[in-house]
């Protein structure tokens, strides 16, 4: 559904966006990870027309979106951060409005575009305000869509822009930090909100929460430095990061361990990396790629004298793929 192919984009000498190349399925919510400057704004706005590369190409269901603009946009519903909205309107007159605009564009591409796009088939159809409900209700804003979008409050004013994205029935949905200053059960309702959308769209959330993208996405996308340093689906890049910078265990000995036993399991081959974790008296140890796994603890615990009380494998989580990831070592 979305096919990025070597783009760049440069402010003077500044390259934002480097030779980035990925494909988005449909029905799959994929999260943009970076830490900040490493181009991901650049890229949604590249992505949804709002911005054109200097080289390479983005196509939205196979429509180049620099050489026809109009039709790929038809297929895109975006939320940037802060999204704005009339305050003075209501969330029902802004869905209706938005719906109308949208109608007309649709209309301005032409009939067999028209035929594709949701505008006037939904209002043929169905009618307006049957396919304005059904929006307000899937976003859950029924009880305020009658206030002022100024009165609202922050939550429910993502769920309106949400709203607004959704009522052309978009193929693709962009999201640029759909939880930013929402308090927890917000947070929480905009998750479950994200998840039910992956079923109908192609959805794409940029986000600098860690958690935020492992609660909802399937697949990510890592940026560093403007290039994609990591993607696929987060299973996929924890158990590639595993074999690539060593196994992670936990293990606890008996009796426990102490500064001496640190100091000799720190000096130990096939050990990369040693931390004590808090309150459970095991400790995290990471293997170096080549070691033969859990062989060298049980080697040690030999040589020691001590009982292995505890030796659990660890699966990384995001946020370790993250951090490895963007470490300036793993630039090209």
């Amino acid at each position: 559904m979305i096919d990025v192919q070597d783009v760049c984009k440069s402010y003077g000498k500044l390259r934002a966006v480097d030779q980035v190349s990925f494909s988005l399925s449909s029905q799959r919510v994929t999260g943009l990870l970076g830490p900040n400057g490493a181009g991901k704004t650049t890229l949604m706005r590249l992505l949804t027309g709002y911005l054109y590369p200097d080289a390479g190409v983005v196509l939205i269901d196979g429509i180049d979106i620099a050489v026809h603009p109009a039709q790929a946009r038809a297929k895109i519903g975006y939320v940037p951060e802060n999204a704005p909205l009339y305050p003075e309107l209501t969330p029902y007159e802004l869905l209706e409005f938005v719906l109308a605009a949208r109608a007309r564009s649709a209309a301005a591409l032409g009939q067999s575009t028209i035929r594709k796009q949701t505008g006037r088939r939904l209002l043929r159809r169905h009618g307006q305000r049957e396919h304005i409900e059904s929006v307000i209700e899937k976003v859950g804003i029924s009880e305020v869509k009658s206030r002022t979008i100024g009165s609202l409050s922050r939550g429910y004013k993502q769920r309106v822009a949400v709203g607004a994205a959704l009522i052309a029935s978009p193929q693709v949905l962009v999201l640029d930090e759909p939880t930013s200053a929402l308090d927890p059960n917000q947070t929480h309702e905009m998750r479950q909100l994200i998840r039910e959308l992956g079923h109908d769209a192609t959805v794409l959330v940029s986000s600098h929460v860690l958690s935020e993208i492992e609660a909802v996405c399937s697949d990510a996308v890592i940026l560093h430095r403007g290039r994609v340093v990591g993607r696929g689906d987060i299973a996929s890049l924890r158990r590639e990061l595993s074999a690539g910078i060593g196994e992670r265990i936990r293990v606890a000995f008996d009796p426990e361990y102490n500064d001496d036993i640190l100091v000799a399991l720190r000096s130990t081959p096939g050990i990369a990396e040693l931390e004590p974790e808090l309150n459970t008296g095991a400790l995290l140890v990471r293997l170096q790629p080549n070691a033969e796994g859990p062989q060298v603890l049980f080697d040690f615990a030999a040589k020691q004298g001590l009982k292995l009380k505890r030796l659990e494998p660890l699966e990384g989580g995001l946020e370790e793929v993250f951090r490895v990831l963007t470490a300036e070592e793993v630039l090209p």
